[in-house]
């Protein structure tokens, strides 16, 4: 066979592997992914046939198929994507060397191919750019792989045969491999081996983590409605007992949805008449309803004459009418059992076949959905099995392309039957030859993995690209004195033979010779210079890991490594002494802080409850974890103990507040002084008038009246005295704003009085927030003590107004007085721990900022203003609403 005739048939050969590849897109299936690796057996044959022929047949081939066929539009438009890089790599093939194509194949598919596969994709179908360059993403990678096992295999065919297939293709493909192209081939093989790999798992990870979501929102949604629709059964049951109770059996009633029949437990079938219709009948439709009661009357009296138990156990019964299975529901009623038929399947008025948050919802018989058939006019199946359903389009629809994630569109449904332990739970509702199904559609729960394929799909591209480039250049460096060294013994030989025939001097020889040795001996030298450096890099390296390990193990915080398996990484001493050495507290912590990076949030407050020790107050803070690429790979935990400093605060608020009541001290003794003199005077009086005879009953008990109402009111003043001085607990509950009020300003309305200062806190507007009710009186009586002081330093009288007003779901309190204001230099600073305008001993400057931190604790804010004459303090706090406070209440 002559080097024509074997080169015919290399390309008949590759021809006939190119069509078949085309037609049958070889799959090559990576979890959701399905890539057709069509391309490989073009990228051959471009070798032996100009590509500006093969795109004018294939181009031809199109109009062809389009004028007389019917295929999708994604077709067309990744087959010119495929021709424009087959133009561009025809331009190398001629003169070009694997590593000139595999950079040029890379540089078309970013900038040319893909662009325009998008473009086009997105112009054509009307669809949305993400969707069409996840579409072009698949394109890439079957692209990319296709050109790097093309060229891995004529490399390997050169070395193995050597160069028999290169000698037959076109004049000036058949270039030597050189170790430029060889080493750039095969590091290309290596990352593509390497992405590969990451690929399958990646995509295998997406699609356990798509199909085990869907699944939970098929249940989830189902569970919801069934459960509505098993309730309001319950309910029709329970009123047709209040109101057909005392009918004597059997009777029947016709309802909207619901047929009511009762039996006496004590019938027998062969007794049993045609039950008496009661109430409203529904006109002719009734008749066949009463005629369906009729026929299944025996089956009835049976499961009546089982008794009360029986009916309590909720057993499966249907009734079929006109090829619909008719639920049937039973209560016991007395000596009676209650048969409730829900006909709502026949009225179109149940929940199956509606609309539940996009989620369409109906029911498919069982052999119906064993064989493809979902019930749906025209449906073209893309995929039986993916994310625990059935995948499909409309046939009018059907603008795919040579991929399964090319089929998809924004109108594509998956069809997610229940699962079996959800149909069991529900049986009742369910026969066993139906299964209830949940349309969702595809496009909205792909967006994220859409983007993630185009992103991995655009950074494999650049990644081999760069790889290519890099290896292209240092191949090449390496190899210079080399090929030298080769071309030197070359020109040697040559020299040498034409020194024999002439026999002249060799002089040039030994010129030629000792340039080479230079040559080498340098490039021995930057071998040796290279390899120190990389060993001081090295150790470099090493110290830097050493030391920063050791910085992390000396922080006095707690620092925990997590990467993206949420695996434990690195624990220092710190987060040890923290935990107590205590597995399962700092499993709970691990737990806690997995939460957050999950729900994106970057600090926490946390209690952990540690055996046999008091509970730990600790702040967490999440921040991303890099790896060696440079992206986010896990979490870093930082864990400060907060224990002490809370009962510092703890301790500090409560000295404040005992501060507080040395103040009050003296007010409070005249307060109670006139409930006591009260008392006395009506005391002495009640003990005259015995004396003297002339005690009546009226006035005895106007007077022990007077009295209690003056031992009323001193016990009101000592139980906020001592509710005031008590130590506040940690634990928030809801509690009314208003009532706070009135309590604190009853502590110091008298006091205030006997000094000329009038305090207004007429409140009636009930407002209800989550904190410690004491702590925000203390709050009070620090602004309200700080206003005195102030009308007090300005002047002998004064007064001071206590406002309530709501604002959009949150409640403001204002505290204003007539003292004169702050001044301008300490209006910022008054919330400062122990900043004070007042003269030494007279104030700690610890009021304003422990009134601060528990506002703040109580998600709230407090701001002071300059207001007329006077000062404005204002605090803001969320109101609870009436969900949030029940909640709130079953944690507390």
């Amino acid at each position: 066979m002559n080097m024509s005739t074997a080169r015919t048939s290399v390309v008949a050969v590759l021809c006939v592997l190119t069509g078949a590849a085309i037609f049958l897109a070889l799959p090559l299936k990576l979890g959701f992914l399905d890539l057709g690796i069509y391309q490989l057996p073009a990228f051959l044959l471009i070798r032996y046939v100009s590509g500006v022929r093969l795109s004018l047949v294939a181009s031809l081939g199109l109009v062809l198929v389009f004028l007389v066929g019917d295929l999708p539009i994604g077709v067309y438009v990744e087959a010119a994507s495929f021709i424009v890089l087959v133009l561009a790599l025809d331009s190398f093939a001629n003169t070009g060397r694997a590593e000139h194509r595999l950079v040029l194949g890379f540089s078309t598919i970013l900038l040319a191919c893909f662009p325009f596969y998008t473009s086009m994709l997105a112009f054509l179908r009307e669809e949305t750019t993400l969707l069409a360059a996840a579409h072009a993403a698949t394109f890439v990678f079957s692209t990319v792989f296709s050109l790097v096992i093309a060229e891995l295999i004529w490399a390997l065919s050169t070395i193995i045969f050597s160069g028999y297939f290169q000698r037959m293709a076109r004049h000036e493909v058949a270039d030597r491999a050189s170790i430029r192209s060889l080493g750039t081939v095969f590091i290309s093989v290596l990352v593509t081996v390497i992405f590969f790999v990451f690929l399958q798992i990646w995509s295998g990870r997406w699609e356990a983590v798509l199909t085990t979501t869907t699944r939970d929102l098929v249940d989830q949604t189902a569970q919801r409605q069934l459960s509505n629709e098993l309730h309001r059964s319950e309910l029709e049951v329970r009123s047709a007992g209040s109101r057909f109770g005392d009918q004597p059996a059997p009777w029947m009633y016709l309802g909207e949805r619901y047929i009511f029949l009762g039996i006496d437990v004590k019938a027998e079938s062969s007794a049993m008449a045609s039950p008496r219709v009661i109430g409203n009948v529904r006109g002719a439709a009734a008749e066949p309803l009463i005629s369906l009661v009729d026929k299944h009357l025996a089956k009835f009296v049976y499961r009546a004459s089982m008794g009360a138990g029986f009916a309590r156990l909720k057993s499966p019964l249907f009734l079929d009418f006109g090829g619909e299975s008719l639920p049937v529901y039973s209560d016991v009623l007395g000596d009676q059992i209650l048969f409730v038929v829900d006909t709502a399947a026949l009225s179109g008025n149940s929940f199956i076949e509606t609309q539940v948050a996009d989620i369409g919802i109906r029911k498919v018989s069982a052999s119906d959905l064993m064989e493809g058939n979902l019930g749906v006019a025209a449906t073209q199946i893309i995929d039986p099995s993916w994310m625990g359903g059935i995948l499909w389009n409309s046939v009018s629809t059907n603008d795919g392309a040579l991929s399964r994630l090319g089929a998809l569109n924004r109108e594509t449904m998956l069809s997610v039957p229940l699962s079996p332990q959800l149909a069991a739970q529900f049986a009742q509702q369910l026969p066993s030859s139906e299964v209830l199904v949940l349309d969702l559609k595809v496009w909205p729960r792909l967006q994220v993995f859409f983007r993630a394929t185009m992103t991995m799909a655009l950074f494999f591209t650049l990644s081999l690209l760069f790889t290519s480039v890099l290896t292209m250049r240092l191949v090449g460096r390496l190899i210079k004195p080399v090929n030298r060294l080769l071309e030197g013994l070359e020109e040697l030989k040559i020299m040498h033979e034409r020194l024999a025939e002439s026999q002249s001097p060799i002089e040039p020889i030994e010129i030629e010779s000792k340039a080479i040795s230079s040559e080498l001996n340098r490039l021995q030298e930057t071998i040796v210079w290279f390899s120190k450096e990389v060993a001081t890099a090295d150790h470099q390296l090493r110290s830097a890991v050493v030391g920063y390990e050791a910085l992390l193990s000396s922080l006095p915080l707690g620092v925990m490594e997590i990467d993206a398996d949420y695996g434990l990484r690195f624990r220092n001493e710190a987060m040890s002494l923290i935990t107590g050495d205590s597995a399962e507290a700092s499993f709970r912590l691990r737990q806690r802080a997995e939460y957050l990076f999950e729900r994106g949030e970057v600090i926490d407050e946390y209690a952990l409850a540690l055996e046999g020790q008091p509970q730990k107050n600790l702040l967490l803070a999440i921040t991303s974890r890099k790896d060696n690429q440079g992206s986010d790979s896990g979490f870093w935990l930082l864990v400060n103990d907060l224990t002490k400093q809370k009962a510092m605060d703890s301790q500090l608020l409560q000295t404040a507040k005992l501060a507080t009541l040395g103040e009050m001290s003296t007010g409070m003794a005249h307060e109670l002084n006139q409930p006591l003199n009260i008392i006395k005077l009506a005391a002495n009086n009640m003990s005259n008038s015995l004396a003297k005879g002339r005690a009546s009953s009226e006035s005895m008990m106007s007077r022990i009246q007077r009295i209690d109402a003056a031992v009323d009111r001193a016990a009101t003043i000592i139980d906020h005295m001592r509710a005031f001085g008590r130590v506040a607990g940690e634990d928030f509950a809801p509690f009314d704003v208003s009532s706070s009020i009135a309590a604190a300003s009853d502590l110091v309305r008298e006091p205030m009085a006997a000094k000329g200062i009038l305090l207004s806190a007429d409140i009636e507007t009930t407002a209800r927030v989550l904190g410690n009710t004491i702590q925000f009186e203390q709050v009070l009586i620090n602004m309200i003590n700080n206003a005195r002081d102030a009308i007090l330093a300005n002047g002998t009288s004064g007064t001071i107004v206590i406002d309530q007003t709501l604002d959009e779901g949150h409640v403001i309190v204002a505290i204003q007085d007539s003292g004169g204001g702050i001044p301008a230099d300490a209006l910022p600073h008054i919330f400062e721990p122990f900043y004070t305008t007042k003269p030494v001993g007279k104030g700690t400057g610890l009021g304003g900022s422990i009134s601060y931190g528990i506002v703040q604790d109580m998600q709230g804010n407090i701001w002071a203003e300059n207001v007329g004459g006077g000062a404005k303090i204002s605090i803001r706090l969320p109101l609870v609403m009436g969900d949030e406070e029940h909640e709130v209440g079953s944690k507390i």
